[in-house]
């Protein structure tokens, strides 16, 4: 890479990203180091071989969720400041998360949420996968024909049909969970024809559930997981006191979320924000209802906690919001006592502290101190 870059990658404007399978915390460090020598970022795939069974690939094993908090931590502090996080829960080789580790049926969009606030609220840069932010789901197949990777049909022959070793439906239940054609349906644009997708015969099957879950009709609703997927980008490229919704705009060169090449001292423009919001407790105190703040202190006791199993089991409960109560708002775009114009579709305070409250967590996990000339208030660790 060292003498690749100098004859090419450093002569454009571009993103290197290295797919890095099986590589080490130090390895990492060699390939996307802060001088940016090598590559940009490099992903790990660490985090998502949790629920694999080591003695069988296509066994069935439940996550277990403090060694994913072991994981994440260990990757967010150990590359802080030397290289550049990845950060992502789905892509083209993985089953659909919201299946995988949430309830992609009655609480589909609220563990959908709960997974993308956790990713977008790390340091590093997240990727989104097609479908992801409409939270797409599994397919449910039902027959072996339907499939169309290779190793789902092989591992399937394989495990029933030369080994023996689970019978056919227990392979297909293993393979509606696990197999990579999960995340390879067409994206589901509408809910016409095949969603939207093409007139002819898309090349794998559909999912039925297109007629409900489709981009259409999440654009048309503000609490869809499309619009918060928007939310929280703005979240990380807007400082505070600039939020997007409110009419102001990041200055020139300035984002919150440190991205390489993003500006870091600009004394002539005045220092810049804290890489991301951290006024939890102000938040909870000023712009949160005693309710909204049940909501979000039993997060933070989840989060927090030595606990174990799925994620949305113990969060559902907590990220059920009351219903929306709209604040008129003035001429200039604020609230009539002159405070910023909450995020749409929210109470006021609740999602941006929702927010901080991951990056609370995520600063506070390992021992990890804040930014330089940024200091935050203590949380309790439960």
């Amino acid at each position: 890479f060292r003498g690749f870059s100098p004859h090419l990658l450093s002569k454009y404007d571009l993103l290197t990203v290295g797919e890095c399978t099986g590589v080490t915390l130090e390895e990492a460090m060699k390939y996307a180091s802060s001088d940016e020598k090598e590559l940009n970022m490099a992903f790990q795939f660490e985090h998502v071989t949790l629920d694999a069974d080591t003695n069988n690939k296509w066994g069935l094993k439940p996550l277990n969720l403090v060694k994913l908090k072991e994981i994440m931590t260990k990757w967010q502090v150990g590359l802080e400041g030397k290289a550049w996080n990845s950060l992502f829960w789905c892509n083209h080789d993985q089953p659909r998360m919201v299946s995988r580790w949430g309830n992609d049926r009655e609480y589909r969009e609220i563990s959908a949420k709960m997974l993308a606030t956790c990713l977008h609220m790390m340091q590093g840069t997240p990727y989104v996968y097609q479908g992801e932010e409409l939270a797409m789901t599994n397919m449910p197949f039902q027959d072996l024909s339907e499939f169309r990777d290779l190793d789902s049909i092989n591992g399937y022959h394989e495990m029933v049909e030369v080994k023996k070793l689970m019978t056919s439906e227990e392979m297909l239940t293993s393979l509606r969970k696990k197999s990579r054609d999960n995340s390879r349906t067409p994206m589901q644009w509408d809910d016409s024809t095949n969603a939207g997708f093409s007139t002819g015969t898309p090349w794998i099957k559909v999912n039925p559930n297109y007629t409900e879950i489709n981009a259409r009709e999440q654009l048309q609703r503000p609490d869809s997981v499309f619009h918060y997927y928007q939310k929280l980008i703005q979240l990380r490229t807007q400082p505070e006191g600039h939020h997007p919704q409110a009419g102001g705009e990041a200055p020139p060169g300035q984002r919150v979320d440190g991205a390489p090449g993003a500006a870091q001292h600009h004394a002539a423009e005045g220092e810049l924000a804290p890489p991301f919001p951290q006024r939890l407790p102000e938040l909870l105190s000023k712009g949160c209802d005693q309710k909204d703040q049940d909501h979000l202190k039993g997060v933070v006791e989840i989060l927090a906690g030595e606990q174990e199993g799925p994620l949305l089991l113990k969060l559902s409960d907590h990220l059920q919001s009351p219903p929306v109560q709209r604040v008129q708002q003035d001429a200039q775009g604020g609230q009539p006592n002159g405070e910023p114009r909450p995020l749409p579709g929210d109470r006021p305070g609740l999602q941006q502290g929702k927010a901080q409250l991951f990056l609370r967590l995520s600063h506070q996990q390992g021992g990890r101190q804040p930014p330089a000339g940024h200091s935050h208030p203590p949380v309790e660790k439960r």
